[in-house]
């Protein structure tokens, strides 16, 4: 699987309201999206944010569940900071597939992105 998060250009505000977004891809071994893949992924959310929403590209649905199906191998999943400054861990698995994690650092009144990383677990 591949990991790829986004937050806006002043990276994540523990605000309350600021959110990051990840984009989860089933790749083959070339690093390749796989198109035919469509199948759950589970989630979690660890320190000061809340899984706001998981979606799928085509559907025009948003479920609030710690797990989603992928949509032609792909899904995005939105996690809101709290107003606690802290770093948030995103953890996405599925079964038979390696495990990927992205950390953020959630800073009070901060335009900065300090940390974010997307790693295997």
């Amino acid at each position: 699987m591949k990991l790829t998060a986004q937050t806006a250009p002043g990276g994540l505000k523990a605000d309350g309201a600021d959110v990051f977004f990840a984009d989860v891809e089933v790749v083959d071994a070339q690093g390749r999206r796989v198109p035919t893949d469509q199948a759950r992924v589970d989630f979690a959310v660890t320190g000061p944010g809340k899984c706001s929403v998981a979606t799928t590209p085509a559907s025009r649905t948003a479920s609030f569940k710690t797990y989603a199906n992928t949509e032609c191998g792909i899904n995005r999943i939105f996690v809101r900071g709290s107003r606690t400054p802290g770093t948030i861990t995103l953890q996405v698995t599925r079964s038979g597939l390696t495990s990927r994690r992205s950390t953020h650092l959630d800073r009070r009144h901060q335009r900065d992105l300090v940390e974010w990383s997307s790693l295997p677990a």
